[in-house]
């Protein structure tokens, strides 16, 4: 049986976020404040995984999960959409904000 197959119309999203797109030319202190704090938890066995999103001063970016998280990937899963929830929250609230 030959079915004829329509092909679907070509969509787009509508611009609802404004993307920003970085261009740092200056080291972060705040950045690098974190990460250290971070280190040392982990050093004290305080962290058990870690999940990152790193942003480059060209806005090139990487992300990566640590090798023992690598086998939680439903947990890390809903950790991120809680992430992308609150990050969203702090977009919408600054627009609304303007």
């Amino acid at each position: 049986m030959n079915k004829r197959v329509k092909s679907l119309p070509e969509l787009s999203l509508a611009p609802v976020i404004e993307i920003f797109n970085p261009s740092f030319k200056e080291v972060d202190k705040g950045t690098v404040t974190m990460l250290r704090g971070l280190l040392r938890q982990a050093e004290a066995g305080q962290i058990s995984g870690f999940v990152y999103v790193l942003i480059k001063p060209d806005g090139h970016y990487s992300v990566d999960i640590s090798s023992l998280e690598r086998n939680n990937a439903t947990f890390i899963t809903g950790v991120l959409e809680v992430f992308k929830a609150s990050l969203l929250e702090k977009i919408f609230r600054r627009r609304i904000q303007k």
